[in-house]
Parts: C-alpha cells; structure tokens; sequence
C-alpha cells in the first residue's frame, strides 16, 4: 500500500506461521514499475501481480484465492485497523466482520462474505 494507492490484504484460516508472504517490488523499462506477491500455504503457492487492490484469502485446507476489491486507501486502512485490533478469544475476524458487515453488499465479493461466514455468523446488507 502507498499514502495513495491501495494493496493487498491477506486473511488466512491457517495459523500466520504457516503462510509464508511476501512483496517485491520489480522496475523494468518496459513494464514499468510493478509489485509482484507472493503467499505460500500449505497447499498453494501464488505469484499475483499486483494491478489494482486485492483480498488474498487461504482456506483451512492451505488454498489461496484471489479477489480484486474496489476498495480505498481509506476503507483499507480502517480494515486493517480493525484485523489487527485484540482479538476476541476463538473469533480472530470478528472486528473485520462487523466492520465489512456495515458496508453495502456489492462493496465485498462473495468470496470474501463465504470466506468469513464460518468464523461468525456474519450478516451482511444485500
């Protein structure tokens, strides 16, 4: 993420010591500047270009998935605050949840509301 464009957010089932992340930053003249992630899980390992902000979400079973949000650098920042808030214990998302779950429907793919919905029951305006 820059003060002005957005990035990526990273929501994983697995434990963090288990999901490896990482960003690198690649000039080339041609394409010009560029980032590229990484994020290995158990079962995947994805190389993303980043074009635009993305949700990277790994499932219980190690799978990463991929979703292009239309999202703010505002509307990250205060998800990010909300993700790294303390948890309550055994609901690690709840805060995320209910931040998302004030947004209107079409804000949030349906990946990410499917992602979400075992942690909590998570109620969303659609």
């Amino acid at each position: 993420m820059t003060e002005d464009q957005p990035g990526f957010m990273v929501l994983s089932a697995l434990y963090q010591e288990k999901v490896e992340v990482s960003a690198t930053q690649v000039v080339d003249r041609v394409a010009g500047t560029h980032t590229i992630l990484e994020v290995q899980a158990p079962r995947d390992k994805t190389s993303i270009r980043l074009r635009g902000p993305q949700v990277i979400l790994v499932s219980q079973d190690g799978a990463v998935e991929r979703h292009d949000v239309d999202w703010t650098v505002a509307e990250f920042n205060a998800l990010r605050e909300a993700a790294v808030k303390k948890h309550r214990c055994g609901a690690p998302f709840t805060d995320l949840q209910e931040s998302l779950a004030r947004w209107p429907g079409d804000r949030v793919s349906e990946g990410v509301h499917a992602f979400l919905a075992p942690f909590k029951e998570y109620r969303t305006h659609h």
